[in-house]
């Protein structure tokens, strides 16, 4: 038995408040030695199993949450669930989620991003503009919204893509919107950066030494 599932529960809600935004760190094993290629990283092979209780049970994990700054540029949200972190396309950067979280605890893991409804390509700039006094509302929506997936999940970490991920966090956390109690902060570097394989495997052993409870 998986004993850091996510209940049933956990699931059906976050199903229902934030299957387009988010995601599961699910993907097919790499089939080259080198990894996976990006057409191989949808979610869609994993949409029917998902149904299954029996599956999810098995496979996924509250071990940790996977957070990253924002939806970055591919438009707006649609209605497809689970799809966030499993671009396909040719552009896509996505299959360094993957090398970087298969065969490691976090597998199997939730996985969201910090500002939603915030299409930017540059994350400098996305972060940049939520700090604004302007946008204090939207901030603290977004931080309420990150808070409830936390809370639901109660996970032992959470795996943060990047320095921005990362101040936006902390940066929730000092103005009080965001507590994060026993959970611990671990940034990795973000999937959009000129990463080797080496610098992945890297990121990757370094997660798969992480203390669990």
């Amino acid at each position: 038995m998986n004993k850091r599932q996510i209940s049933e529960a956990t699931y059906k809600t976050l199903q229902t408040k934030y299957a387009k935004y988010g995601s599961w760190a699910l993907w097919q094993q790499p089939t080259t030695a080198k990894g996976l290629r990006k057409a191989e990283c949808g979610i869609d092979s994993f949409t029917p199993q998902l149904a299954s209780a029996t599956f999810r049970q098995a496979h996924l994990t509250n071990a940790g949450i996977v957070v990253a700054l924002n939806w970055a540029g591919r438009g707006p949200y649609g209605d497809t669930a689970w799809v966030n972190f499993h671009d396909t396309r040719s552009t896509s950067q996505d299959y360094k989620v993957a090398q970087m979280l298969v065969g490691t605890p976090f597998e199997g893991s939730y996985m969201t991003d910090a500002i939603k409804n915030f299409p930017e390509t540059n994350g400098a700039t996305a972060l940049k503009t939520i700090k604004q006094p302007e946008n204090a509302a939207q901030l603290a929506t977004n931080a309420a919204m990150l808070q409830n997936e936390i809370d639901l999940i109660q996970p032992q970490y959470l795996i943060i893509f990047g320095h921005a991920a990362e101040d936006l966090v902390n940066f929730m956390q000092a103005r009080q919107l965001l507590q994060l109690n026993q959970t611990q902060c671990v940034e990795i570097d973000h999937y959009a950066a000129s990463l080797s394989y080496e610098t992945m495997a890297a990121n990757a052993e370094r997660l798969r030494q992480l203390p669990l409870v």
